[in-house]
């Protein structure tokens, strides 16, 4: 709806068409946060809200404990994300929140679909505001990252439509290894995992703010409600024969993207690879199949959203001051900006996992749960926060820390009340959950 409006609103009237686009946002986000607090009372009530059969291709959405995590989560960042964008799209307004607001309703119905035929339509869907919010709003290099992006995305669709054809249609049964690896690249294209990643650092590099965020906060959360909604209840038996595989590519991209986030020069690819390694975590905590694993696979899908979508907001702020992400272009920020510079360590601390911020919880309950598989792999995943601690220290200690090698950041001005608005509301969730997570924790027990 809020886009059809928008549609009829004068591109000249900039004012209005974000009020707009930050209203029909909000929306949903209070429809969602009142559907919360049901779930606090009853994390065990589904809520189905349209039902449709055609034959038989059926076509369900319905919320429960595990959808709402996500959902919720959708509906906080896309407010946030266009509250942040009215200092920092300049052209073609309209059209930026049209496709913003579309991609907002695509992901909420998403991961409300309940049959797989839904699920596919939102999937494909999903491209393409991103392939517009990318290739018009996006840096210099946003051609190369379309088409890669693009070029991935309709990969794992035509993998996933082909699975879905042979379920719907009886070719592929529970124990079809055909369908199940179709599924599982698809979602693994999605997630990302290694060696299916390369698509997302450029795509992250190249959109702009409230791109990065959403496709951080969302959109690398369809392949993780993939792998728990449709990959493990449809191919039970082949998931247990390839169980072992899953985990070790879980674990190798957990380290690989700590280590390649620790090797950039660049603040916003440094996020964007340690997001393969955040996302690594959720596979494995999926994978383990233990109650505790998957409550902390979705607190990391939770978490990876709030922290990692704040990281790239404080890299947008720096970014649109000083026109530069190279790491050896700052130095000294805290001297300059002490107000940015707290949020920044707080929420890079946040993303190594330290006791009292979200991240650690979950961090910790995939943990537990990897000793509870395998010793083994509960004492390689123990050494995961190091791995973190390294891209974390040297994002901190470049920009922030030393003497002030570029003259021209003297005069920065630091983060003004909107910007310290938004990044208060995301540090709110990183000491909400990690001081209580009992709450969050008792939804996602079923």
């Amino acid at each position: 709806m809020g886009a059809i409006i928008l549609f009829f609103i004068k591109e000249e009237k900039r004012t209005l068409i974000f009020n707009v686009s930050l209203l029909f946002s909000l929306i949903p986000f209070l429809f969602s946060l009142y559907l919360l607090f049901f779930f606090f009372a009853n994390p065990k009530l589904e809520i189905s809200f349209f039902s449709y059969h055609l034959k038989e291709f059926k076509f369900i959405f319905k919320i429960d404990s595990f959808a709402i995590f996500l959902i919720f989560l959708n509906n906080f960042l896309f407010p946030l994300s266009i509250f942040f964008s009215k200092e920092d799209i300049f052209f073609r307004i309209k059209e930026f929140n049209i496709w913003v607001l579309l991609s907002q309703t695509a992901l909420n119905f998403l991961f409300a679909s309940e049959t797989l035929l839904n699920f596919f339509i939102f999937w494909e869907f999903s491209i393409i505001p991103f392939y517009f919010l990318i290739g018009i709003w996006g840096g210099e290099r946003k051609g190369i990252a379309n088409y890669k992006f693009v070029f991935y995305t309709l990969l794992s669709g035509v993998l996933l439509l082909t699975g879905i054809i042979g379920v719907l249609t009886g070719i592929f049964d529970k124990e079809s290894k055909i369908a199940f690896f179709l599924f599982l690249i698809a979602f693994s294209i999605k997630v990302p995992l290694f060696p299916f990643h390369t698509w997302l650092p450029d795509a992250h590099t190249e959109a702009p703010t409230a791109g990065s965020v959403i496709l951080a906060g969302m959109l690398l959360k369809m392949g993780t409600w993939g792998f728990y909604k449709f990959l493990i209840p449809l191919f039970p038996y082949p998931f247990e024969i390839y169980k072992n595989l899953i985990i070790f590519i879980a674990i190798f991209s957990i380290f690989y993207g700590a280590l390649m986030s620790f090797a950039q020069d660049d603040l916003k690819r440094l996020i964007a690879y340690s997001s393969v390694s955040h996302m690594g975590f959720v596979i494995m905590g999926l994978s383990t199949g233990k109650t505790s694993g998957i409550q902390g696979a979705f607190f990391q899908m939770f978490n990876h959203g709030i922290v990692t979508g704040a990281l790239f907001i404080l890299v947008g702020i720096l970014y649109k001051r000083t026109h530069t992400r190279k790491l050896l272009d700052y130095g000294g920020i805290s001297k300059i900006m002490p107000r940015f510079s707290f949020f920044f360590i707080l929420f890079f601390i946040a993303t190594v996992a330290l006791p009292g911020t979200s991240n650690f919880v979950g961090e910790f309950l995939v943990i537990f749960s990897s000793f509870m598989t395998k010793l083994g792999y509960g004492i390689i995943l123990s050494f995961a926060p190091f791995a973190s601690a390294l891209y974390a220290l040297k994002a901190i200690k470049r920009t922030l820390w030393g003497k002030i090698v570029n003259k021209g950041l003297i005069h920065l001005p630091d983060i003004n009340f909107r910007e310290r608005f938004i990044l208060t509301l995301f540090l709110l969730f990183v000491f909400l959950i990690g001081i209580l997570p009992f709450p969050f924790l008792y939804i996602l027990y079923r």
